[in-house]
């Protein structure tokens, strides 16, 4: 009795463990492919959501316009070709917004309001002034 006959085993056909290698070398690609492609749109939909996040926390809506808006009217707005009415939707937004308003005075297109305070002129009460 042979060897192969004796435990169950038989030889292989010629080429058979390098079509075997093959399929298994295939078979990782495909996995790996999967989870690469699996790992980036896991990636994808979060850079969204932390994008979707921080652009709605700064995007205000005032006197009828969203900062996003204001932003792409801003040319318009500085050359002065923007309509009487829109012009002054974004100057009211402008006066309001957090976020527009410093980037607004930085291109000197704010309208900038002084606050008058304490000591920039006497104080005068007419009751004190009469006696």
């Amino acid at each position: 009795m042979s060897d192969s006959a004796r435990n169950g085993w038989e030889t292989c056909p010629p080429g058979e463990f390098s079509r075997l290698s093959t399929r298994l070398r295939a078979s990782h690609r495909r996995r790996d492919a999967i989870r690469g492609t699996v790992a980036v749109a896991v990636a994808v939909v979060m850079g969204s959501v932390m994008y979707q996040s921080w652009s709605s926390s700064w995007n205000y809506h005032f006197a009828g316009l969203s900062c996003t808006q204001v932003m792409a009217l801003a040319p318009g707005y500085a050359m002065g070709k923007l309509a009487p009415e829109r012009r002054e939707q974004v100057r009211e937004h402008v006066d309001i917004c957090p976020h527009c308003k410093p980037l607004f005075q930085m291109m000197g297109l704010a309208h900038q309001k002084k606050q008058p305070r304490i000591g920039d002129r006497p104080l005068r009460n007419p009751a004190i002034e009469e006696g």
